[in-house]
Order: C-alpha cells, then sequence, then structure tokens
C-alpha cells in the first residue's frame, strides 16, 4: 500500500514538474505582450488623438468633436470583457463626483443591442460611442480591454490598460481629487 502511494506521489511530482514551467513560460510571455502593447499605446502620448467617426450608441449622434474639448477619458469597451464591467461600473458608481472635472466617453465596435443590455446591466451612466467605420480601433491599434486615454483639447495624455483597483486608482489615474 505504502508503495502505491509512492508511485501516486512520484507521477503526481513529474507530472506538476511538467506543467508549472509551462504555465510559468506562458505567464511571461503574456506579461511580455502586454507590457510591449502598453508601450506601443504610450507612444501614442503627446500626440493628437485620431479624426473618427464617432456616434452615441444610443442616439446616434455625432460626438466626432466631443473628444477635443477639455479633459476628456475615452475607454475602450467590449461587453463581454470582465475588466470592462468592472471600470465601466465602478466610473459609473463615481460619476458626479467626475462628471463636473472630466468627460468621459466609452467607445465600442459591437452592435447596438449588445451595448444597450451593456448599459443597462451595468448602469453605465457615461455615453458610449460607436466606431461604426472601425477606423479609431485599427488607428489606434487597440488589443487589449479596457484600453484607456486620457486626453486633453484632443491630445492623449496618458494612456493605461486594464481596470483601476478601486476608487483612488481610478482618481489618481484621471489626475482628479476625490471631494
Amino acid at each position: 500500500m505504502k508503495l502505491l502511494q509512492n508511485k501516486y506521489l512520484i507521477i503526481v511530482a513529474v507530472i506538476i514538474g511538467l506543467i508549472l514551467p509551462f504555465g510559468c513560460f506562458l505567464v511571461f510571455k503574456s506579461l511580455k505582450e502586454a507590457n510591449a502593447y502598453l508601450a506601443e499605446a504610450s507612444a501614442y502620448n503627446g500626440t493628437s488623438f485620431p479624426e473618427s467617426q464617432l456616434y452615441n450608441i444610443i442616439d446616434e449622434s455625432d460626438f466626432s468633436d466631443e473628444i477635443k474639448k477639455g479633459k476628456v477619458l475615452v475607454i475602450y469597451v467590449l461587453t463581454g470583457c470582465q475588466a470592462c464591467k468592472k471600470e465601466s461600473k465602478l466610473i459609473s458608481d463615481n460619476f458626479s463626483k467626475l462628471d463636473s472635472e472630466i468627460k468621459i466617453l466609452g467607445i465600442t465596435i459591437e452592435k447596438k443591442s449588445d451595448i444597450e443590455d451593456f448599459i443597462n446591466q451595468y448602469g453605465i451612466k457615461f455615453p458610449i460611442l460607436y466606431d461604426k467605420e472601425v477606423t479609431l480601433h485599427e488607428k489606434l491599434k487597440i488589443k487589449y480591454f479596457p484600453t484607456n486615454f486620457l486626453l486633453e483639447n484632443g491630445k492623449i495624455t496618458k494612456t493605461w490598460f486594464g481596470t483601476p483597483i478601486d476608487k483612488n486608482d481610478l482618481f489618481q489615474k484621471l489626475e482628479v481629487i476625490d471631494k
């Protein structure tokens, strides 16, 4: 019986020994790709936000010029993205504190019906715009969601992807003081 238990322990140890390095390789590969993407996305800092036709997903009003006015947070979102859901909810929960200092605009390439469900389910309080021609998505080479751009009068001042940890992290990224 003891010999059988030892065989199982050896088999388990061998399996772990084979799987663990491969898992570490995948994690490091993902981190390397993510850091490369962040470096690529950050290269846009200091440049003008690309021109594009952006329409409010709800009423189809043209928002193309809104991005060029004042301080704006642009968030690229997908409805199936857990980080997008978390960030959108965090922003909406703090919208009244943020709205006076910064304009928040979500951008998507998804269908109107999917976005309407997303807005209703997560209580989104900021406009979500539709990149109908997918030109902006291509110009900015969006690979990860959510990707965030902080703009000042149409110029990109900061770029990041992923969700802020909490309200304080969000306010720090947005360079806004919690009142």
